[in-house]
């Protein structure tokens, strides 16, 4: 019989290899690993997480995991929840085990300390999406809040630039205090946005340094930010397979791709190993500086850059012409009765922003 409770350090093996072992459906099965040690990816994802594991005869056959983050809400920072890494082995996919996952949830839930969760569903993941969003007895409210979509760039050794009247500048070109008041300042309006600390150290933001920002600059003035964060020491994208058509169409495709300047795609059992822009802020939403940045992200990309986007976004324009496979998602509020007041008094006027590398 399946139970569920809070994963241990014992669980962590289990863990690690059901992220590698249950890819995400599409035309790339791509499969989301967490080595070599699964808390440190966690660290990254809030300021306070917890894990659930599903175990059956003392293994864990399925997971998901309950972050708590500070973020903008209404222009003020306040703790909001955050669900993902749900995973489970086929074997496990029966019954009222997903129910009763949920149950456990909402026992943690009582702790009071956010009033609902955000979370995201990939599209092509048609049998959870309609699960999870069909209201059956057990589980909470999903709420959609639109089109979330994962860009994948790739850079391309042809590329040009297109003109700008921005400097692209690095730290310590920029001293880092103006660059963190300018995120501060900035990102209060996007709800969602996450809160930005006096520093970049610690856990919360393992791996990051302040030489990834790129920095758009008018004059003396900065209009732009964006960093390039890598994060494959504790967290990858690994290729467990195609998509048959596309199987066997890859040595076509690649020979295509070297052709064109780009990068090819790994055999299956290969690493992406992307990059993931993060901190993305722009003054008044221009597309022109988001296209600056971009451009000097994927400069000296080695790999993929991934971009996330709600469908609402305006820097998305920024997109335009750029090369990208893009996978989308619904981003949706996750909420019982006790988070649907809280969600109506959301200000969602302005699209909502969701770090990707917090995911």
């Amino acid at each position: 019989m399946m139970r569920f409770q809070q994963a241990e350090a014992a669980h962590e093996p289990d863990l690690r290899r059901l992220m590698a072992d249950d890819p995400m459906p599409g035309a790339f099965r791509l499969a989301y690993t967490r080595e070599p040690d699964f808390s440190h990816a966690l660290d990254v994802q809030g300021t306070s997480t917890q894990v659930i594991a599903a175990l059956e005869d003392g293994k864990v056959v399925g997971m998901g995991v309950r972050a708590i983050l500070p973020v903008h809400v209404n222009g003020a920072v306040r703790e909001v929840g955050y669900l993902g890494g749900l995973r489970s082995l086929t074997s496990a996919r029966r019954g009222l085990g997903l129910a009763r996952g949920f149950q456990f949830l909402r026992k943690l839930h009582e702790d009071g300390r956010v009033p609902g969760y955000l979370t995201t569903i990939l599209e092509d993941n048609v049998h959870a999406l309609a699960m999870l969003q069909s209201g059956r007895a057990g589980l909470p409210r999903y709420v959609d809040l639109g089109r979330y979509t994962t860009f994948a760039l790739f850079p391309n050794r042809f590329h040009r630039a297109h003109p700008s009247d921005c400097r692209i500048l690095r730290c310590p070109e920029v001293p880092l205090g103006d660059v963190l008041a300018f995120l501060r300042a900035e990102t209060g309006r996007r709800p969602f946005s996450p809160a930005i600390g006096e520093s970049l150290g610690g856990p919360w933001y393992r791996d990051f340094r302040e030489e990834d920002l790129r920095i758009a600059t008018r004059g003396q003035t900065i209009v732009g930010v964006a960093g390039v964060w890598d994060q494959s020491a504790f967290k990858q994208v690994r290729v467990a397979g195609y998509a048959p058509w596309l199987g066997l169409a890859r040595p076509m495709v690649n020979a295509a791709l070297r052709l064109t300047g780009y990068p090819t795609l790994p055999p299956a059992g290969g690493s992406l190993q992307p990059r993931t822009l993060a901190f993305t802020t722009v003054k008044d939403d221009d597309p022109q500086v988001f296209r600056a940045l971009l451009e000097a992200a994927l400069e000296a990309m080695p790999t993929l850059l991934l971009v996330g986007l709600h469908e609402k976004d305006p820097l998305r324009a920024g997109l335009r012409g750029l090369r990208a496979v893009p996978y989308h998602a619904r981003l949706c509020w996750v909420c019982w009765d006790d988070g649907i007041e809280a969600f109506r008094s959301f200000d969602l006027t302005e699209a909502p922003y969701l770090e990707l590398a917090r995911l």
